[in-house]
This record gives structure tokens, C-alpha cells and sequence, in this order.
């Protein structure tokens, strides 16, 4: 346990150190002497990394209201369960993360979702986060998409907690048109097949 907060206190301090360095270079300083400065061509492509780039415009289409036909399975050869929601996404801290506000019923009862939808620049992958108000865990998933990013299918792990054991889960979010989108859930079962455990079909209103 020591060691992993030692680790995660050490990776903050590097990358305190490395904004004050870039900080440090923007504002033109001199490098001490007997020190090499970074090229400017490097601190460009640092400082280029950290701003929103083509891969967040490709999300942009999602802006805006959005109500939803939700279909859920709550386990294999069960038959389908219907209900609405709506979703509401808007872009936060200067472009870089796209947040959706969900909102629906669970056995009638009402549900509210947050999702951060973003691009990681530097490690090259989309990445998904999702917190709601009936758990206390984060379901955390990295994707990719090819051409035009018309499907992009993130994949991450999340615990059982009847078992406590982890399982795979697979998101896919599939642009349909300008004003239409579905998002599909698949989990993980004891064999390794892919159950399909949610669909929505997203449309503006």
C-alpha cells in the first residue's frame, strides 16, 4: 500500500514539475547555466499535446439534448425491460471533455448518470467515465475508431459484487446520423462470451 501511494505522490510531483517547466519556458526563461534548453520545437509539441485536437471535434455532433429508448437485459434469456431517458452534453474545461448528464428510471425510481467522454493525446485513446447515483464505483474505459470515428468501441473491466471478481465490458457507440446514435453495453460472462446487457437509441428531440 506504501508503495502505491509513494508511486501515485511521485507521478503528481513530475507533472507538477513538468507544467512548472513549460510554464516556465512560455514565459520565456533562461535555462541556468551549463543547462540545455529544450528545443522549441519539443516544447510546441508538448504544449500542442495538451490542447483539444481533431479527435475532440470528432465528438462535437454529440452536443446538445437527447431523449433515448433504453432496453436492458438483466441477465442472459431474460427477456427485455423498456423505459426513457434523456441526455444533455455539453463540453467542459475549454474543449476537452465532453460531459452527458443522463437521466432515466431503475425499477421506478429515478436514475442520474455523469459521463466524461475525451482524448488522450498523448497516449492516443479515447477515454470513457461513468459515475451514477445507484453505485460508488467508476466504470473507466479506452477506445479507439478508424476514418470518420463513426463506431468508437471502448473496453475496460469493472468487479462483480456478488463475486468480486473482475469481468470485461465493452461499450460501442455507433453514430447513426446527424441526429441519431446508439450506445450498446456488453459484459463479460464465466465462459469469456460477450452478453449484450443494454442498448439506447438515441435522437434529438
Amino acid at each position: 500500500m506504501r508503495g502505491r501511494r509513494f508511486s501515485r505522490v511521485r507521478k503528481f510531483v513530475l507533472f507538477a514539475a513538468t507544467v512548472a517547466v513549460a510554464g516556465a519556458l512560455g514565459a520565456g526563461a533562461v535555462a541556468q547555466e551549463g543547462e540545455a534548453a529544450a528545443p522549441v520545437s519539443e516544447e510546441a509539441r508538448i504544449l500542442t499535446l495538451g490542447e483539444p485536437g481533431p479527435q475532440h471535434e470528432r465528438l462535437d455532433w454529440r452536443v446538445g439534448e437527447w431523449t433515448g429508448e433504453v432496453t436492458y437485459w438483466p441477465y442472459p434469456g431474460a427477456g427485455p425491460v423498456k423505459t426513457a431517458a434523456t441526455s444533455t452534453a455539453k463540453w467542459v474545461l475549454d474543449g476537452r471533455w465532453l460531459e452527458l448528464d443522463f437521466r432515466s428510471e431503475v425499477n421506478g425510481e429515478p436514475f442520474q448518470g455523469l459521463g466524461l467522454i475525451g482524448y488522450d493525446r498523448i497516449a492516443g485513446q479515447y477515454h470513457s467515465m461513468w459515475f451514477d447515483s445507484i453505485s460508488t464505483g467508476v466504470l473507466s474505459l479506452t477506445g479507439d475508431c478508424e476514418g470518420e470515428c463513426l463506431e468508437v468501441v471502448f473496453e475496460g473491466s469493472r468487479v462483480d459484487p456478488q463475486t468480486d471478481k473482475s469481468y470485461v465490458v465493452r461499450q460501442v457507440v455507433r453514430r447513426l446520423g446527424d441526429d441519431r446514435y446508439m450506445t450498446e453495453f456488453y459484459d463479460q460472462l464465466d465462459d469469456g462470451e460477450m452478453f449484450k446487457s443494454l442498448e439506447i437509441r438515441w435522437a434529438r428531440p
